[in-house]
């Protein structure tokens, strides 16, 4: 790998096809909403994230993903829908190779995110994790080529996937000087608070919003002092 293409980032997470339905009413039990448009299309945070750092780098072969998706089968809907964030991150210039694609068998499915949105632009996600829960430590270590590779890195992580995997996606970055980034989304959620615990002892810098801050650190944040204080 030449300098100029020195690998950067390694993204660990999770790959959701999004279907998204715009213009409904949100509505309660058992009553029905039209949408005025429809799309299918890549989705999950960390690949959103893994695309974006390829498409601003413009250059191939600096950013890579590490995940589980269902294997291509022509005559199979789910597999097919199941690759449409794979197909996404290729086509940002992603590396791909360390996505482990599990054949398909009846009842498995892709990571899924159904997403209403009004016309206020205000939206709900619905998640369903599938193969995404298959994603483990196991898949972390055969991928340590690209953590050697990216020495002195990056590695943003989420909490879409579990704990343990990771840990030992932070534990490996950390033997290769990579800085880890972790958005906080869901951490509201999680209820092994001691394998949190040890996952953020390894984090280098951590974003979360007013509602994750508060859960953190128990600091209400209002303003820029009150920011600062949750931020100590």
């Amino acid at each position: 790998m030449s300098n100029s293409n020195k690998l950067i980032a390694i993204i660990p997470g999770a790959l959701n096809t999004d279907y998204t339905l715009d213009g409904v009413t949100f509505v309660g039990a058992g009553e029905q909403s039209s949408g005025t448009g429809f799309d299918i299309g890549p989705g999950g945070k960390s690949g959103n994230v893994a695309r974006m750092m390829a498409t601003y780098w413009g250059d191939s072969g600096r950013v890579a993903f590490i995940g589980r998706t269902l294997e291509l089968c022509q005559d199979n809907i789910h597999s097919l829908l199941a690759q449409v964030p794979v197909g996404a991150l290729k086509e940002a210039g992603v590396i791909t190779r360390y996505i482990v694609e599990v054949p398909y068998k009846e009842g498995l499915r892709g990571g899924t995110a159904l997403i209403p949105v009004d016309k206020s632009a205000q939206n709900q996600i619905y998640t369903f994790s599938g193969v995404n829960e298959q994603f483990c430590p196991k898949d972390i270590n055969n991928a340590r080529p690209l953590f050697e590779a990216a020495r002195e890195g990056i590695m943003p992580i989420t909490l879409e996937v579990s704990l343990e995997t990771m840990i030992s996606a932070a534990k490996i970055a950390k033997e290769n000087n990579i800085l880890v980034v972790l958005d906080t989304g869901g951490i509201d959620g999680i209820q092994n608070k001691d394998s949190l615990a040890n996952l953020l002892q390894m984090v280098d810098i951590i974003k979360p919003n007013e509602h994750e801050v508060r859960y953190l650190t128990d600091v209400e944040v209002t303003d820029l002092n009150s920011a600062r204080d949750a931020g100590a």
